[in-house]
């Protein structure tokens, strides 16, 4: 019921965006025209990477981070 999946706030204004998910081994999960609804599936738990790709009034920018999955 708490953060069940990977939200990110102004999502409406990044247009057209990407979101690629990776683990230390290679990408998890990868979406064009990403809609926060990502709930990491059935990945195990541990610490994932993230880069999300966005275009906001036509300049393109890259976001990285890490996330955690906890199960």
């Amino acid at each position: 019921g708490y953060n069940d999946v990977l939200f990110i706030k102004g999502i409406e204004n990044c247009e057209p965006n990407k979101l690629i998910v990776r683990s230390r081994s290679g990408i998890v999960f990868q979406c064009v025209d990403y809609q926060n609804n990502w709930d990491a599936g059935n990945l195990s738990a541990g610490t994932y990477y993230y880069q999300f790709l966005y275009k906001i009034h036509g300049i393109e920018q890259t976001r990285t981070g890490m996330l955690t999955i906890m199960r």
